[in-house]
């Protein structure tokens, strides 16, 4: 497929993936090869298996209960055949699926077969961070439909609220501490008589 050419204001857009005028189009991109030769001495873990081949592009669902891998890492077949990076990860955190755009050197397409079990080489591999993946986002964008810098992110009025809720409650907890580090005269010696 061709690269998507950029469209002119009030010209018809072509028929295609939509993209704005900053996006490069996937094949565009060039494959990034593995230069390392993978060899007994490497470690592999099976991470999943092939779940579709379609325009050298490879789906490979993940197996329950694995850490998710990033962008990057090596996959290779049982044999250790390379088959190359993980270009694009997606879909549920507790089990992802990865997107291995094909290169110069990769398997044939017949060893690539769905359900063909695919192994990540540990010592080329990083993994997604749990904290990474807990970090707040927004549905906001920019110009060209980028995304919006952190500093300049707007939230809904329910976060603000809920944010308000929070601070509040932690101001009552410090000033209950502090009543009770004076002389042990908290609030439940003022309501109950006794002392």
């Amino acid at each position: 497929a061709a690269p998507a050419a950029a469209v002119a204001a009030g010209e018809p857009a072509p028929l295609g993936v939509p993209m704005t005028k900053n996006e490069a189009a996937v094949d565009a991109i060039p494959v990034e090869p593995v230069e390392e030769e993978v060899t007994a001495a490497h470690t592999v873990d099976l991470i999943g298996r092939v779940m579709n081949l379609q325009s050298g592009v490879l789906v490979v669902e993940s197996s329950d209960h694995q850490q998710a891998l990033d962008e990057r890492s090596v996959l290779v077949l049982e044999d250790r055949t390379v088959v190359g990076r993980i270009f694009d990860v997606f879909g549920p955190v507790e089990k992802p699926f990865y997107t291995i755009r094909l290169g110069e050197g990769a398997p044939d397409a017949s060893r690539l077969a769905a359900g063909t079990a695919v192994f990540a080489v540990r010592e080329l591999s990083s993994f997604i961070l749990r904290q990474a993946l807990n970090t707040r986002g927004t549905d906001a964008s920019n110009d060209c439909d980028e995304e919006v810098p952190e500093g300049e992110q707007e939230f809904s009025d329910d976060e603000k609220e809920q944010a308000a809720k929070t601070r509040k409650k932690h101001a009552k907890r410090a000033a209950a501490s502090a009543g009770m580090e004076d002389g042990g005269r908290g609030t439940r010696n003022r309501r109950g008589g006794g002392g």
